[in-house]
């Protein structure tokens, strides 16, 4: 075997340092494989599933946050502080507490206790009604039997029952009274029914304005509010 030549040597010695220059080029880094895959997307369906829910707990923050304002209405119109109405030649204040609504707008009322149904049937069975332009009561003040007009007593929770008639009325108390200088007529009569249900049915009667304020079932404990309703009435 021949000698190598000086110039085979270091031309030998420069490509070995070379490789060593390399080699400490190379880390764990530079050798894990390139991801050339494109960006993960998520499935349809759960993006629209994310956005669905995302939008119903901003709804949820926006209710609990900013009440809706008729939401507000109808809390404030349940509270019913005394406030007053108009109908036609008259006005009277609601007594604190109650509701009140017209079947009749101007001419009839109804005031009713709190989260009783405005229906005339629970108008006359549980509230007070405020009715104008009646034409002559007169007559039904001396009716002995002027409350069976209704024919059929009430339901506890307010509604006719066709099942269970009125069997008698009597006049148990009559009175007067001037409102804005004008003469009111009061009467109340003892009903009774074939189920044995007993109630006081009440009429105030202003003849000039030819307005009737009825009380038919009122509980005695309220008796007092119907007359604090007749004695704010003003007429005009």
């Amino acid at each position: 075997m021949e000698p190598e030549s000086p110039e085979t040597a270091a031309l030998e010695e420069r490509l070995r340092a070379a490789l060593a220059a390399r080699s400490a080029l190379v880390t764990a880094r530079s050798l894990r494989p390139v991801d050339t895959s494109p960006a993960r997307r998520w499935p349809r369906p759960l993006l629209s599933l994310g956005a669905s829910v995302a939008a119903a707990f901003l709804a949820v923050v926006t209710v609990v946050t900013f009440p809706h304002p008729l939401a507000e209405q109808e809390r404030h119109t349940s509270v019913a502080t005394s406030r007053q109405v108009d109908l036609h030649g008259l006005s009277f204040r609601v007594p604190r507490g109650w509701t009140d609504w017209q079947p009749e707008p101007g001419v009839q009322a109804c005031v009713q206790p709190p989260g009783v149904p405005h229906e005339i049937d629970h108008c006359w069975a549980t509230g007070i009604q405020v009715a104008t332009q009646t034409g002559d009561q007169s007559e039904s003040l001396e009716e002995q039997d002027w409350p069976r007009t209704w024919l059929n007593c009430w339901t506890a929770d307010g509604r006719t029952n066709f099942s269970d008639p009125m069997t008698g009325s009597r006049l148990i108390d009559r009175d007067s009274m001037r409102i804005s200088r004008q003469r009111v007529d009061y009467r109340a009569w003892r009903v009774t029914c074939r189920s044995g249900q007993e109630f006081t049915a009440r009429l105030w009667w202003i003849p000039r304005h030819e307005t009737s304020i009825r009380a038919l079932r009122l509980d005695s404990r309220d008796a007092s509010l119907a007359e604090e309703l007749v004695s704010s009435i003003t007429l005009r």
